[in-house]
């Protein structure tokens, strides 16, 4: 393991990552210095393993990053999934997919199912919610025509003479009541 690696904790390497990845030009020295900022004294060869190790790796990882992100973004532009979890789901399937074509070792098959098997249980979820809430709705909805309508009535019948203000009253507080 890398001295750098060793001596930082995962949220300063993460930074230290960054800061590399932000530095025009990355030399050998550069990562000395930027290790001697935070009190790592490296040597280049340990500078060029770290870059040649740790550091390609991150890349690596930031660029599939970026890679799944993308496809995920494409996938709902595109309407063929209907959520950020059912585009998740297909690309994490893609990438289980893959992992078993290639034998993939170090990869944890179970946790990646458990992932997916999750975003599909919440886009369930929200599905069935999505539902109850149209649902609602439309109750609400027919609701509201029915208060129309006897109002309508209401008020029909105080033109025609057969309701008096106070029976207007209580038809007007029943029919708010609904």
């Amino acid at each position: 393991m890398n001295k750098i690696v060793k001596n930082l904790n995962a949220e300063e390497l993460q930074e230290f990552f960054q800061e590399c990845a932000q530095t025009k030009g990355l030399t050998l020295e550069a990562i000395q210095d930027l290790a001697k900022k935070r009190g790592i004294q490296i040597s280049l060869m340990s500078a060029k393993n770290f870059r040649e190790g740790a550091l390609n790796e991150w890349r690596a990882k930031l660029q599939r990053a970026t890679e799944v992100s993308g496809q995920i973004e494409t996938l709902l532009e595109q309407g063929t999934a209907n959520s950020f979890a059912d585009a998740s789901a297909v690309v994490l399937g893609q990438m289980v997919f893959d992992i078993l074509m290639t034998g993939e070792d170090g990869v944890d098959i179970n946790t990646l199912s458990k992932i997916i098997s999750r975003l599909r249980t919440g886009d369930h979820a929200q599905r069935n919610l999505e539902m109850k809430i149209a649902e609602y709705e439309r109750a609400e909805a027919e609701r509201q025509k029915q208060v129309e309508a006897l109002k309508a009535k209401a008020q029909k019948a105080k033109e025609a003479g057969g309701l008096t203000e106070d029976a207007q009253a209580v038809v007007d507080e029943l029919i708010l009541g609904m």
